[in-house]
């Protein structure tokens, strides 16, 4: 899961900036986050280190964070152009 969580995050991180793509970098760096969070705490038990799935996981909340942001950006070009 650690490293499904790095693969996962690291195509988020990817597709956020390719036009049309912003929803399925969405989706996939929910999923990233959900992997990496369970491999973190799958890891921590076992005494392992959680660089791989702490990289998906701040990967994944860059993705988000990305994504929140296209849409405010988007609403607020929208609402410049009405008049």
């Amino acid at each position: 899961m650690a490293v499904a969580s790095l693969v996962l995050g690291i195509l988020g991180i990817i597709l956020i900036f390719i036009p049309f793509m912003a929803t399925i970098a969405f989706i996939l760096a929910l999923i990233a986050l959900i992997f990496g969070l369970i491999a973190r705490g799958n890891l921590k038990t076992n005494g392992v280190s959680t660089g791989t799935p702490t990289i998906g996981v701040v990967l994944s909340v860059c993705t988000i964070a990305l994504y929140i942001l296209s849409w405010i950006w988007a609403y607020q070009a929208i609402a410049a152009l009405q008049i």
